[in-house]
């Protein structure tokens, strides 16, 4: 196999990736902010994520909006069977449901999100998305058309460690994984359609829906983009969010959101 050479770039990128991973305690709320009982976000994600009743049979895709990781063999099956009824042992696979690397990690999302989940945490620095396409082409240009396993694509590189900067190059939308609890086989696609900002704030709003008050650190480290650019995409929300605080500290809740934050309640059974 060809020895790949990595654009510096593209290390850049993976540095400040790994930076954005220490959210830390967060800014201090303001006197004047909002107080949100730290009880309530629990319930109002419970239900957020479909765990306080479940959806009809079918709705894989609604049942997975906001991501289900599938690190530990089959926990988005058990993620999904917890939010969907009728659910049974290929759900995973369905076809309006996808396995793809988000922060670097196996998980199952909704087809037609794709772009969401991939696009959504590429870098706004044109210098760093440059290296991670040409990355993605050469890793395309490897596979040739078919599914290899990263096993497979890691002699090319052979200075690093395992399939880390395969991972990596996820972020362009361009590799699809599968992942049957041994191997995971990667396949080059076509990118998403759609505009990178709309990604991005997208994901942002998708990570707010389902766990509720954050501020712009702890979405760096969900999504695991760079401080700087979950900063910017914050930044861009605008008006979409307003200020809370949870437990002392200073939060963000999308406007759309509050009413049901505000009336968020233990569920019922177990």
């Amino acid at each position: 196999m060809t020895r790949l050479r990595i654009p510096d770039a593209f290390w850049e990128h993976a540095r400040a990736v790994q930076q954005g991973r220490t959210a830390g305690r967060g800014r201090a709320a303001g006197p004047a902010v909002p107080v949100v009982d730290p009880a309530s976000v629990g319930w109002f994600r419970a239900r957020a994520m479909h765990l306080a009743e479940r959806l009809p049979d079918g709705a894989l895709a609604t049942g997975a909006a906001g991501g289900l990781q599938d690190t530990a063999p089959r926990a988005a099956l058990v993620a999904l069977g917890a939010r969907v009824g009728g659910v049974g042992p290929d759900g995973w696979e369905h076809p309006d449901l996808v396995q793809i690397w988000f922060r670097q990690a196996d998980y199952v999302v909704p087809r037609a999100d794709v772009g969401v989940f991939t696009r959504g945490a590429m870098p706004r620095d044109p210098g760093r998305a440059a290296a991670l396409e040409r990355v993605a082409d050469a890793i395309a240009g490897m596979l040739a058309g078919e599914g290899r396993t990263t096993r497979a694509l890691t002699p090319a590189l052979p200075e690093v460690r395992g399939d880390h900067w395969v991972r990596l190059a996820a972020v362009t939308g361009r590799l699809h994984i599968r992942w049957d609890a041994r191997t995971v086989v990667v396949w080059a696609v076509d990118a998403a359609p759609g505009d990178d900002e709309a990604a991005r704030t997208e994901l942002a709003r998708r990570f707010l829906r389902w766990l509720g008050p954050a501020d712009d650190r702890q979405f760096a480290r969900w999504a695991g983009v760079s401080r700087d650019d979950a900063a910017e995409t914050w930044r861009r929300l605008g008006d979409e969010l307003v200020p809370v605080s949870v437990a002392g500290h200073a939060r963000s809740l999308l406007a759309a959101d509050e009413p049901a934050l505000r009336s968020a309640a233990p569920g019922e059974g177990v």
